[in-house]
């Protein structure tokens, strides 16, 4: 997922997703990129591990990151 000079908005929350999961961790497979961008919520990425790079990049933020264990 790439997104650059977006308002984004409500939640980022993968729990509600249907992902894999490894040792009862939901698995995010996927790249994350959000750059340049207004995030005006919550980023939730409970009990989760990735495999890729998640970035947030130069973008404006007005909430708190539930790190990924």
């Amino acid at each position: 997922m790439e997104h650059d000079g977006y308002i984004m908005e409500g939640n980022l929350d993968i729990s509600s997703l249907k992902l894999p999961k490894e040792d009862g961790k939901l698995v995010v497979d996927s790249e994350i990129s959000i750059t340049n961008s207004q995030i005006n919520r919550f980023v939730i990425f409970p009990n989760a591990v990735s495999q890729k790079n998640i970035a947030l990049q130069s973008s404006q933020r007005e909430l708190i990151i539930m790190p990924m264990l």
